[in-house]
């Protein structure tokens, strides 16, 4: 298993999502398939951690356009957005704002299935 120290060096040194989107080999797996592999699991504890020093740089304004760092993305990588967030329980403004849906309705769906999964659990 990769240490969380790893992941936290990708994150503090600026890897994007992409980068480790392609170094753990998720390009070509269909999305069906990635929630059952290892590496889209080291992804999302990735994501934990980069959604979380984005949200803090967020919050004390150092971060002003929040899309910038979560567009474009995959299919998968939405998905692994969508369950972090969900998981941080994060506002859904802080998610319209992550998805860009102040400018462009574009990833309506995805901000849909977020809410879809947020709301599940409370029942």
């Amino acid at each position: 298993m990769m240490e969380g120290k790893q992941l936290d060096e990708w994150v503090r040194r600026g890897d994007t999502m992409d980068s480790v989107w392609q170094r753990l080999g998720l390009v070509n797996i269909p999305v069906k398939v990635l929630e059952s592999t290892k590496e889209f699991n080291i992804y999302l504890r990735f994501m934990k951690r980069f959604d979380k020093s984005i949200k803090s740089q967020y919050d004390e304004g150092t971060v002003k356009a929040l899309w910038v760092y979560y567009m474009p993305l995959t299919e998968g990588q939405q998905m692994a957005n969508i369950k972090v967030w969900k998981n941080a329980r994060r506002s859904r403004s802080y998610v319209r704002a992550a998805l860009g849906l102040d400018i462009s309705d574009y990833n309506a769906a995805y901000f849909k299935l977020f809410l879809h999964l947020r709301n599940k659990k409370k029942k």
